[in-house]
Formats: structure tokens, C-alpha cells, sequence
């Protein structure tokens, strides 16, 4: 997963976990990921609202993707084409 970052496991800090994920995608795998979802549910009612607030602060928009598409098509427009040392 690209956009989630387990709290558990991802060794990211507190602001940057979001949720759960599990690997590899087997049953038992799952299976443990939703245990420790609903463990956290239940018993930890603090990090779940953190993983909450995470979970909606991050952005998905095509916002900054699209500024740098832009930008390289500007700069390819203006002549400035990046040198990648291949002839």
C-alpha cells in the first residue's frame, strides 16, 4: 500500500501512520490486521482517533501531481529539457 502506512509496522511516527496493512495477502494476514484494528477500536480509543485525524488530513487530490506535470511541460515549452545523460 502507497498510501497507508500501518501504525504497528511501518515504522513511520505517530503523524504519519494511517491504518492497517498486511502482507502478504493471505487470510491470515488479514485476518491479523483486522484483529489489530479492532483491538485498537475497543481498547486503544486515543489511537484510533489518531489514526482517524491522520487518515483525513492527507491529501489525495491530483492538487501536487498535476503542479509538477505542469511544471515540466512549462519548462519543456520554454526549451529547458533536463539533461539525463543518456545520447
Amino acid at each position: 500500500a502507497d498510501t497507508v502506512f500501518d501504525v504497528d509496522f511501518s515504522g513511520r511516527d505517530d503523524q504519519m501512520a494511517n491504518g492497517y496493512t498486511f502482507e502478504p495477502p493471505t487470510n491470515a494476514g488479514l485476518e491479523s490486521a483486522l484483529s489489530r484494528a479492532i483491538d485498537c477500536w475497543f481498547h486503544k480509543p486515543e489511537k484510533w482517533r489518531k489514526l482517524m485525524v491522520n487518515g483525513m488530513s492527507i491529501d489525495f487530490s491530483w492538487n501536487h501531481p498535476a503542479d509538477k506535470y505542469l511544471s515540466i511541460y512549462r519548462d519543456l515549452v520554454a526549451g529547458k529539457i533536463p539533461n539525463t545523460g543518456n545520447p
